[in-house]
């Protein structure tokens, strides 16, 4: 992901970084996959993780070998853990700054949250530690290993603290099996560790973008506009612009869709649609909003912005 647009940047990678210390930059031939702009960050980790996940499994096919190892041979460093020791230190520390914690297996070091944020703590989704708690992140299972999910962890850690060589996703292509976003970090202090899991359980809350807890297709399209049930309805509104009438609904996983009357497929330029009711209603969005502000915070506020 070149977020700068440098034709001499070609990775991350600690092998690319050694090759061409070794051998120039002659022997790479740098190809654009895709070109992007007024992006949101997550949705541009999610497009990363989308290539990286196609490219590893052309290799795999192929029998080639992917260099992207960023983070999976990352060596912790310190003291042998006494997980049961310093866990139950993790734990009573949390407490004190309003975070209830539990030890959910002390053989693999993990400890998640008492009452994760949802989705968080449903079937196949949670925020915990791992490796004997030598990880903090996030671990999705099976479907729910998507790139959304993926990309949108991996910016939360990046915006954590932790850089690209720390974190690391681990997990069978196929989706057989569990897919952890980790990042390593080497405290043995149980005060940071405990602030670190509370800041990261904010960021989820906090975050404009939502992760997705639905067992579908790993390559569907973040956002893809597909019907959604009419019992999953929590909140809509009405709304006309250009002669032509609308109905905005949210749904219980916080999803967006807009329908026109007489039809029963939601419109598929959801964010245009949204910036003809805001200019016909005088919402107050801004451009700036519409470039940063994902489809479900946008879509939230202008259902309440209409009823009110």
């Amino acid at each position: 992901m070149d977020t700068k647009c440098d034709p001499n940047y070609f990775g991350s990678s600690l092998v690319i970084y050694h090759y061409e210390r070794v051998f120039g930059d002659s022997l790479f031939q740098k190809e654009i996959l895709e070109e992007l702009s007024d992006i949101p960050y997550r949705e541009l980790c999610s497009v990363e993780q989308k290539h990286i996940r196609e490219s590893k499994e052309f290799a795999k096919k192929n029998n080639y070998y992917s260099i992207n190892y960023t983070g999976s041979n990352r060596r912790e460093s310190g003291p042998k853990i006494d997980v049961l020791v310093l866990g139950q230190q993790i734990i009573n520390e949390a407490k004190l700054i309003g975070l209830d914690l539990r030890m959910a297996s002390v053989g693999m070091g993990v400890i998640k949250p008492t009452f994760p944020p949802p989705p968080f703590g449903e079937a196949g989704m949670h925020i915990e530690t791992n490796y004997g708690l030598k990880k903090i992140g996030f671990s999705f299972f099976r479907e729910r290993g998507s790139d959304h999910n993926i990309g949108l962890a991996t910016a939360i850690l990046r915006d954590l603290e932790f850089d690209d060589d720390s974190i690391s996703t681990i997990g069978p292509a196929d989706l057989s099996d569990y897919q952890s976003v980790m990042a390593i970090h080497n405290s043995r202090d149980p005060k940071h560790l405990a602030d670190l899991f509370k800041r990261l359980v904010d960021m989820v809350v906090q975050h404009p973008e939502q992760f997705i807890n639905e067992p579908s297709s790993r390559n569907a399209t973040p956002g893809w506009n597909k019907p959604l049930p009419e019992e999953d309805k929590v909140a809509q509104a009405r709304a006309s612009c250009g002669g032509t009438d609308y109905t905005i609904i949210r749904y219980k996983n916080s999803s967006i869709r807009i329908i026109k009357d007489s039809e029963t497929d939601p419109v598929n330029n959801t964010k245009s649609v949204m910036r003809e009711i805001n200019e016909e209603y005088g919402l107050g969005f801004t451009e700036e909003d519409f470039r940063k502000l994902n489809t479900r915070t946008i879509g939230k506020r202008m259902i309440d912005l209409l009823n009110n």
